[in-house]
C-alpha cells in the first residue's frame, strides 16, 4: 500500500469509530444522530462520498462539543 494511504486509511478508521459512538449516546440530538446514520450510510456509494462530508460537518455543528470530546477519547483508548 502506499505510505500516504495508510495514514488516511487510519484516520478515517478513527472518523468512522466517532461517529458510531456519538450514534449510541444518549446525549446527541435525535436530528443529528439521523442525519449522520444517513451520511455513514451513503460513505460507500460514490455520490455519497461527496455528500457524506458536508453532511457530517452539519452535523457535528449540531451536537454540543463535550459529546463529541467524549466520543473521540473513548475512541482512542
Amino acid at each position: 500500500m502506499d505510505t500516504k494511504l495508510k495514514p488516511a486509511i487510519r484516520q478515517l478508521t478513527h472518523h468512522l469509530k466517532v461517529c458510531k459512538l456519538v450514534l449510541k449516546d444518549t446525549h446527541a440530538p435525535k436530528q443529528a444522530k439521523i442525519i449522520l446514520g444517513f451520511a455513514v450510510a451513503y460513505i460507500p456509494f460514490p455520490f455519497g462520498f461527496i455528500i457524506s462530508p458536508i453532511l457530517i460537518i452539519i452535523v457535528l455543528r449540531m451536537i454540543p462539543k463535550e459529546v463529541i470530546e467524549g466520543c473521540k477519547v473513548r475512541a482512542n483508548s
